[in-house]
């Protein structure tokens, strides 16, 4: 996808988000992903690997406007050993430009938990190198570590139940804890 032009006050004026996030400065972005799962005695195994870029064409780089490259290999299993448990590893290459190049650094992510009779808990760690939160602040955070743990039941396809607690660390410390209810009308 291309944005060969900046996108002004004039053309993003029906966008909410745009006293917040500026204008958006002309870029090219790209992706390629690659998937192959394997069936066998001990689960479903998944590997996943793919390449995300972008690129600002015009301008210097600032929030919201970033040039970056980023590679990752993930290994996914579910139903491990014919029972509920899953687990998932990936590790990534995040650089400051579309190429991979500059000062990039390496990322290692992961996810484990249980999933059966419509109950499903899961504890995992996640990086980002660029965090938007638009309904909590105005600014982008960098490089952020998140450690989460989420529990899910869905007792019935109508109804269910969701809590998570996240730790995120990175200039600073956040602890946020979330609790749902969801009710579905098909």
């Amino acid at each position: 996808a291309v944005q060969p032009v900046t996108l002004r006050d004039v053309s993003e004026l029906e966008n909410p988000y745009f006293a917040t996030l500026g204008e958006s400065r002309p870029f090219a972005r790209g992706s390629v992903e690659l998937s192959r799962p394997f069936s066998s005695a001990a689960g479903t195994i998944a590997v996943h690997a793919g390449w995300q870029g972008r690129a600002v064409l015009e301008g210097g780089e600032g929030p919201f406007n970033r040039s970056f490259g980023r590679a990752w290999l993930l290994a996914s299993g579910t139903r491990l050993g014919g029972t509920g448990l899953f687990a998932s590893a990936a590790i990534e290459r995040i650089g400051d430009d579309a190429a991979l190049g500059g000062h990039g650094l390496w990322a290692v992510d992961g996810s484990a938990g249980w999933e059966g009779r419509g109950l499903r808990a899961e504890l995992g760690s996640l990086f980002q190198r660029w965090r938007y939160t638009y309904y909590r602040d105005v600014e982008e955070t960098v490089d952020v570590r998140s450690v989460y743990a989420e529990v899910r039941y869905s007792p019935t396809r109508r109804y269910s139940f969701r809590a998570r607690a996240a730790r995120e660390v990175s200039a600073t410390v956040l602890q946020t804890f979330f609790v749902g209810a969801a009710q579905s009308f098909e």
